[in-house]
């Protein structure tokens, strides 16, 4: 039995695969953080600051690897239109 079709196997086609699990996978990724932020944020009441502390305490890091700043904090919350 052969699964698949070569047409789907061409090199485009693998790449145009990856990008959109990479695209799919950030997008995941970004609602959790942003979950959490919000919730620190407005259920909490906590400062960008206090936020960015509690995150990195948690050794949670951005999408690039790197630790929270408030100002991190404030642009997510910024781009998810919750500020």
């Amino acid at each position: 039995v052969e699964l698949g079709s070569p047409d789907n196997l061409t090199h485009d086609a693998q790449i145009k695969g990856a990008a959109s699990n990479r695209q799919q996978a950030e997008e995941a990724y970004q609602g959790k953080v942003t979950g959490w932020i919000k919730d620190m944020r407005y259920e909490m009441g906590l400062s960008y600051r206090a936020i960015a502390a509690r995150l990195n305490e948690d050794n949670r890091r951005t999408r690039q690897g790197k630790p929270f700043h408030a100002t991190t904090v404030m642009r997510i919350l910024k781009r998810a239109e919750l500020v």
